[in-house]
Parts: structure tokens; sequence; C-alpha cells
């Protein structure tokens, strides 16, 4: 399971302590994300670390599923993250929009 992190020192952690480092280490990422979002800070490796550390108390957490489990959410997560399949989606949804309005507007029954 780690990809990123060999040692991993959240590796088998406990549910309710995952949540508990997820909300601090995210709360260090949402001010640092709206100071540098407001120009009164700049991009600095402290951030990067802050990200990281998602990652790495990710992993951790993902380490407790069972492999067929963490494989299916991957594969989730994969399609929901995918560029190409996210923006085909987008396409897809606004063509069904359109025909829809075209149906109404010429008075197609059945829609």
């Amino acid at each position: 399971m780690n990809r990123y992190f060999e040692n991993n020192v959240y590796d088998g952690i406990e549910t309710e302590d995952a949540i508990e480092q997820l909300h601090e280490i995210a709360g260090c990422i949402i001010v640092n994300a709206l100071m540098t979002g407001n120009g009164k800070a700049e991009v600095c490796e402290k951030d990067a670390g802050a990200w990281w550390a998602i990652i790495s108390l990710a992993e951790g957490a993902l380490a407790g599923y069972p492999d067929d489990i963490r494989k299916d959410g991957f594969d989730i997560a994969n399609e929901n993250v995918n560029r190409e399949l996210v923006e085909k989606a987008r396409r897809d949804e606004a063509e069904q929009a359109a025909k829809r309005v075209m149906d109404i507007i010429l008075g197609v029954k059945g829609v």
C-alpha cells in the first residue's frame, strides 16, 4: 500500500485518530490557501508539507481496508479525477440537456 511513504507513522491508524489528524492538517491547508489566495503569503515548503501529510494520512488510513475494497475505491476515485473522463461526462451531460431543451421547443413527446 505504501506508494509514497515506506515507514508511515499513520499505518494502521485508528479511524478516530485519523479524523482528528485530518481535521488538524486540513485546517492548516485551508488557512495557508486563504493566505496565499489573498496575496498575504507565498507558496512554500510548509504548504507542500501539509499536502504531503494529507497523502501520508490517507495512505495510512487506506492500509486498514481490504485489498479489493481499496482497489474498487481507487477505481472510483480515478474516474472522478481523470480529466478526460470528467470532461467527457460534462460534455455528455450538456449534450443531453441541449437535447431535452430542443425536444421541448420542438414539442417532441416522451422526454
